[in-house]
């Protein structure tokens, strides 16, 4: 999996829980059009898991300076 991270084909971002959230994190993770949402509590428990069809994300990625 790391390989396709690498390759910008897997992505990923994470949302901080706030207010009746708090300590909470919802990770998510897109590939190939689909999307997996989980929710982590603050002892890194899943809560509640999600996947879902999704448009396809265009990795970004960061060039060396010339």
């Amino acid at each position: 999996m790391f390989c396709k991270v690498r390759a910008g084909e897997v992505t990923s971002l994470c949302e901080a829980g706030v207010d009746a959230d708090l300590g909470r994190c919802r990770p998510i993770f897109r590939h190939a059009g689909r999307a997996l949402r989980l929710t982590v509590n603050a002892g890194g428990e899943v809560l509640t898991r999600a996947m879902f069809p999704v448009g396809v994300a265009k990795a970004i990625r960061t060039l060396p300076a010339d």
